[in-house]
This record gives C-alpha cells, structure tokens and sequence, in this order.
C-alpha cells in the first residue's frame, strides 16, 4: 500500500507550519500541494499544482490532488500537523487489518465537527457520523468507485458530509483511530484557521440546498444497515482483528 498526502493550502504561514511537520514525520510519503493563489513558494521535494484563478473552492482544489496520484489518500488541511512519527504507517496498518474501512482519520487535538474524531479511545472505532476532513486517510478503492469530491459544492461546507455519505451507500464503512495523532488549528487557534481567514462566514448556503436536493434532508443519517444498534454512546459492541479492539460509536445517540 502506497501513501500520498494531499493539501490544499493558501496562506504561506499556514502551510509553512503544516510543511515542517510534514517534512519530519511523513518524510517518505510524496506530497502534493494544490496551491490557492502564488504566496506561497514551491516547497522542494513536493509536487505543486496551480488551483485556477477566481473564487475558492475546496472540492475542486481537492479533487485536483486526488487526480495527481493512483495511491491511497491522506488528505490534511493545511491548518493541521502531524506531531509524532510513524502517524502515516499507523493509519496504512489499520487500513490493512480493516478491509471494510473506506475512509479513516486519526485522533484531532482541537475543534472538528465529528465528537468521535477528537475523542476516539480504542485503536479502531466506527463511525455513523460523516467524518470532517480535517484529516482522513482515503483508500483508493473508494475513489476509483464513487469518483472525485461534488465540484457543485463551492467554498466550504458539506462536500465532506456529501463524499462519506457516499462511501456508506457504496458500502465502506468510516472509522477513526486512536493509533495516529494530529494537532487542529494554528498558532493559539484549535479549529479551522484557514476557514477563518478567508472571510468566509460559515458554509457557503447553496451548499446545504445541493445536500438537500441529493439526500432529501439536511442531516446526515446511518446508510450501512448491518450497522449495530447504538445503546449509547459507546455502546459496548466490539470485534477484535490482528490485535486491535473495534468498537462502534454512535457519535449522535440523541437521534436515537
């Protein structure tokens, strides 16, 4: 199993910092970055595609990098930063005990939308709950079957909400892991630094009509039917594969 890390980035400070941890954890990995803008300098050794000019827009920036590559995904944003070695080969060796797992992400330290990413306590737990890209390792296979991020989703807000969704119905299931850590935010910031400075007040608003008018409702609800029945919030049903504890997290037990 290959690797390629993909991030989209603009600000120079931003991804400065995001590239010199990049740089000492995940020194072997290529790395692809989709440049918004021209402040920020080709960094050596990485491969740097040019997003177009004019308005913001993440899915298309992302999509830009997936097509770079045939590997396995790791898709950061530029505002998150690896804080220990071996994150990468931690989430490749869950990828390769986990068949099943289409979409994975590490524990978060900071804000991220999805509870379980930034309180996951077992080596591998499920999730019902659309994972924020804030980082998620994404296999191949899943791309290759449902294709590339959903361009009609502009600025920021529910292309990720829209892909994982995606992904259940094509039968991946979406998971996080406490073996790989990665710190969210920048400076004295623990969310989404980038978001914030580019002005953008919250998700772009045609962005939830086009999730309506695919789903049929603006919430995201479990798609896999052999799910588990959560009896809370952790609700105790578990496997175990290659020495690792499995768990199913119901991540919103108030819709239960």
């Amino acid at each position: 199993m290959s690797i390629s890390i993909v991030v989209p980035s603009k600000f120079p400070d931003i991804f400065e910092e995001y590239r010199k941890s990049a740089d000492r954890f995940a020194s072997t990995q290529e790395k692809i970055l989709v440049r918004d803008g021209h402040d920020i300098p080709n960094p050596p050794g990485w491969t740097t595609i040019q997003a177009p000019e004019g308005p913001f827009i993440y899915s298309r920036n992302v999509n830009l990098g997936l097509n770079q590559t045939s590997d396995d995904v790791l898709l950061m944003n530029d505002d998150c930063r690896f804080v220990s070695p071996d994150t990468v080969e931690a989430m490749e060796k869950i990828l390769g005990a986990c068949p099943d797992i289409g979409i994975l992400s590490p524990k978060i330290s900071g804000v991220v939308g999805n509870n379980l990413q930034s309180n996951v306590d077992r080596s591998v737990q499920y999730s019902d709950e659309r994972l924020a890209f804030v980082c998620v390792l994404i296999r191949r296979s899943v791309i290759d079957r449902i294709g590339l991020l959903d361009e009609r989703f502009v600025g920021y807000g529910w292309d990720d909400s829209d892909y994982c969704r995606r992904a259940m119905a094509a039968g991946f299931k979406l998971a996080c892991t406490n073996t790989a850590l990665v710190a969210h935010g920048h400076g004295s910031t623990t969310w989404s630094s980038s978001f914030s400075r580019t002005g953008i007040n919250g998700h772009h608003p045609d962005n939830v009509k086009i999730y309506e008018q695919k789903w049929g409702e603006r919430h995201y609800t479990p798609i896999d039917p052999n799910a588990p029945p959560a009896k809370s919030r952790l609700n105790g049903s578990k496997y175990s594969t290659d020495g690792l504890t499995i768990d199913w997290y119901d991540s919103h037990p108030r819709r239960r």
